[in-house]
């Protein structure tokens, strides 16, 4: 059983896809819709984050396209992160860095 309505909606698109009734475009949007980034992080979660992609102050303020002070200001409660950081936060959390940074390098 699903533990939320906006899960059993996006199995049921999932499901809509899968018979082919239903785009890609249209997916991802249900998608983005049924899954929420958690309202806050709190400063040890950002840390968690940080160290599970065994990153460093700046790689990691790269990688979320802002600035170190502003991610040593997440980590020390100063100030949370919201909107688009919050969202690539909850990203990393789940997926790693490599959702965000293709580290391949092509030969040329």
């Amino acid at each position: 059983m699903k533990e939320t309505i906006s899960e059993a909606v996006l199995e049921s698109a999932r499901g809509l896809h899968r018979a082919g009734v239903m785009s890609d475009e249209r997916l991802r949007e249900f998608d983005a819709m049924c899954k929420r980034p958690p309202s806050a992080y709190s400063p040890a979660q950002i840390r968690r984050i940080r160290a599970k992609t065994k990153s460093s102050l700046d790689m990691f303020a790269i990688c979320l396209n802002t600035s170190k002070a502003t991610v040593r200001r997440w980590e020390s409660g100063e100030v949370k992160p919201c909107g688009p950081s919050l969202k690539l936060l909850n990203l990393v959390e789940r997926k790693g860095l490599d959702a965000l940074v293709d580290f391949s390098v092509s030969a040329s």
